[in-house]
C-alpha cells in the first residue's frame, strides 16, 4: 500500500500563482500527486507552471473547488496546519506517525492563505491541528516551504515505516542458532578472561534473556558470531606472540 496516494494537499485561497507552482514543485519532490486548490487567484497559470520547473504533472492533475466542504467532501480526515496557539496542535512528526498507525484513511491536508493562514471557521472543519515549531519572532512561513516541512516528515515516517515492516517479516532465528551463538560466546568470553570458571552458569542466561528480547534473526547470528571469530583470532594470534617469547 503507498500511504502517499491517499493524502491530498490542499491550499485554501492561496494569492499568488507563483506559490502553487512552488507547492507543486516540493509535492513531487517527496512522492506526494494528488493537489487541490479552493478559489486559486485569477490569471494565466503560465506562472505557476514557470515556478513547477519538473512537476508540471502536479499541476495537469490538479483540482480546483469552491469551497473546503467540497474539497474534502470525499476524504476521512481533514487536517488543518496552523502557527497560531491552538489545544494539542500536532507536530509534522507526530502527523507523520498517525497517519502510518491508520494507513487505510484518506487525508486532506489544508494550508492557509501566505498571509492569515487558515481562519478559525477553516479550521473549525478539520479533524485535527498541526503545527510546525517555528521561531515565536517569526512564524510566519514561505507556502511551499510549509508544504515541504509536512511531506518530509511524511515520507521519513513512511521509509522508517517500510524499513521496519520489511525486518519485522523476516523470521527469527532457529532456537539451535541461538544456542550456538552462546555456546560459541561462552567460550570466547572464558578464553578472553571475562567468564570465570567460578561463576560460568550464570551469564549465559543472562544473554539467553537479552538475545530473546532483540528478536535476533539469521542474519543477525551470522553478524554476531562473525565478531566472535574476530576476536578468538585476535586473541589466538596475540596468544601464539606471547608463546613465541
Amino acid at each position: 500500500m503507498n500511504i502517499q496516494n491517499n493524502i491530498s494537499i490542499i491550499l485554501v485561497k492561496p494569492e499568488k500563482l507563483r506559490n502553487i507552482g512552488q507547492v507543486a514543485r516540493s509535492m513531487k519532490n517527496f512522492g506526494f500527486t494528488d493537489l487541490r486548490i479552493i478559489s486559486p487567484p485569477a490569471g494565466n497559470m503560465r506562472e505557476a507552471y514557470e515556478n513547477a520547473v519538473d512537476a508540471k504533472d502536479i499541476l495537469d492533475n490538479r483540482m480546483v473547488f469552491k469551497n473546503i466542504r467540497d474539497a474534502i467532501k470525499d476524504l476521512n480526515i481533514a487536517i488543518g496546519t496552523t502557527s497560531r496557539e491552538t489545544e494539542k496542535p500536532l507536530s509534522p512528526w507526530e502527523l507523520s506517525d498517525f497517519i502510518i498507525s491508520n494507513p487505510n484513511q484518506r487525508y486532506g491536508i489544508l494550508f492557509g492563505t501566505e498571509f492569515r493562514g487558515l481562519s478559525n471557521e477553516e479550521i473549525s472543519l478539520c479533524h485535527k491541528v498541526v503545527s510546525i515549531p517555528t521561531s515565536e519572532e517569526y512564524p510566519s512561513m514561505n507556502l511551499s516551504h510549509a508544504v515541504a516541512i509536512v511531506c518530509y516528515e511524511l515520507k521519513k515516517g513512511i521509509i522508517a515505516d517500510t524499513h521496519i515492516r520489511a525486518i519485522s517479516n523476516e523470521p527469527l532465528a532457529e532456537i539451535a542458532e541461538l544456542e550456538n551463538l552462546l555456546e560459541h560466546a561462552r567460550v570466547t568470553l572464558k578464553d578472553i578472561g571475562f567468564l570465570l570458571d567460578s561463576s560460568p552458569g550464570r551469564l549465559i542466561p543472562i544473554l539467553r534473556r537479552l538475545a530473546v528480547n532483540l528478536e535476533l534473526t539469521s542474519r543477525d547470528i551470522r553478524i554476531l558470531r562473525g565478531i566472535l571469530r574476530q576476536i578468538d583470532w585476535i586473541y589466538s594470534r596475540n596468544a601464539d606472540k606471547k608463546s613465541d617469547l
